[in-house]
């Protein structure tokens, strides 16, 4: 066989094996294959693959609406092998602006009035989804930071994602079907099966309301479901997707596909009961110019 068609059966396999993934498995896929640059720190690597400047510039004398210059930035963050990251900070969070003078260009954020502590914004953090065995990845983004001047200036930023990793689980059996009841899953975590829907290609949608006594990266959170038959096969599994694990009150999703013709008769919830968060640092430099 030649090299030619050997490159052509290659493709053929990966977009075949790539038709059966889930929707978000292939964005992420999609996001690792492309061309970008790697910072790596820890064993943990971000990958950068876009970056989108916009610059409003008023050039007209004693302008009433000032000029506008924001920076977005597109990525993917792998996780090391021998971390078991569950969930990951969506955004990269921008700790300083510098250019080459040191001067940090960030349009400074609003403070806080009083002393409380910030409270917990849903959708933080996302999940790291297990493509493959040893790829455990997430799609992170710098999205619309406002900025003093252009983008341009940048000689490097200063930046940080927090990864949530597992030190603890436990799995818990939870009944197929709708429920009006919470069900104590943990300490501090309650739960109940509000929506099932099986499509025609046999795709379950599973939504679970969930009663937390925190908000935020502290105490039991549900990290994935699978569904058994009456025999007590799996015949379907998948991490949560949707929703925020995290939250104190709120609904999580999980989809996937039911193998064979057996309906469920019960489901497994893997409950993450202790876990750490890690703050992982990035400098990120030599992109700005280009």
């Amino acid at each position: 066989m030649t090299g030619k068609w050997i490159g052509v059966l290659v493709v053929l396999m990966v977009a075949v094996t790539t038709a059966f993934l889930p929707a978000d498995d292939k964005s992420i896929l999609k996001a690792v294959s492309a061309r970008g640059v790697i910072f790596e720190k820890w064993g943990y690597k971000l990958k950068l693959t876009r970056l989108d400047s916009q610059c409003t510039i008023n050039l007209g004398k004693d302008a009433k609406t000032p000029s506008t210059y924001s920076l977005d930035i597109e990525g993917s963050c792998k996780m090391p092998e021998d971390v078991d990251g569950v969930l990951i900070t969506q955004e990269i969070r921008v700790l300083k602006a510098l250019t080459v003078t040191g001067k940090d260009i960030r349009v400074a954020p609003k403070v806080r009035s009083g002393r409380s502590a910030p409270k917990y914004r849903s959708g933080t953090f996302a999940p790291i989804l297990r493509v493959e065995k040893n790829l455990h990845v997430a799609e992170v983004e710098i999205s619309k930071l406002d900025l003093k001047t252009n983008p341009y200036t940048i000689d490097k930023l200063e930046t940080e994602l927090v990864v949530v990793v597992a030190v603890d689980r436990v799995e818990k059996s939870v009944p197929a079907a709708v429920s009006q009841t919470l069900q104590e899953l943990a300490t501090d975590l309650k739960a109940r099966v509000s929506s099932m829907r099986i499509s025609s290609k046999r795709e379950l949608t599973l939504e679970m309301s969930c009663l937390r006594r925190y908000a935020g990266p502290k105490g039991a959170f549900i990290e994935a479901i699978r569904a058994l038959d009456a025999d007590g096969k799996i015949i379907g599994q998948s991490r949560i997707r949707d929703g925020d694990p995290l939250g104190q009150k709120g609904k999580v999703t999980a989809s996937f596909t039911l193998s064979g013709k057996a309906e469920p008769a019960s489901l497994i919830a893997t409950i993450v009961t202790e876990s750490k968060t890690r703050k992982i640092p990035f400098e990120i430099t030599g992109i700005f110019q280009k």
